[in-house]
């Protein structure tokens, strides 16, 4: 085994790739965890977070991951399409009740 799948990342061919899934890897593990802290005070806010954390990883982590890893790209993907769309329908669903019982 060969490059970022065999641990040598010196001779890896997709390099950069590598480098950018762990970047966007970083990133979106930063918002996710913004978005534990707000989570007791701010539901709605750390909601959000939440769903900018997937779509970092959805819009940027999953492009070189498709490079360096189909196979677990399309896995990943799905699971991020799925936790994106109960994020979503979690967040809906507190504007709606904040609408309603708050007069927001």
């Amino acid at each position: 085994m060969n490059g970022a799948l065999g641990g040598d990342l010196i001779h890896d061919g997709e390099l950069g790739a590598s480098l950018a899934v762990a970047a966007a890897a970083l990133v979106s593990a930063l918002l996710c965890l913004r978005a534990l802290l707000l989570l007791p005070r701010d539901r709605a806010a750390a909601f959000r977070q939440l769903s900018a954390s997937l779509l970092v990883n959805l819009l940027a982590g999953q492009v070189f991951t498709f490079v360096v890893n189909q196979f677990a790209a399309v896995t990943a993907l799905g699971m991020d399409l799925a936790l994106l769309a109960v994020v979503r329908a979690e967040s809906r669903w507190l504007a709606d009740w904040a609408k309603h019982n708050l007069g927001a």
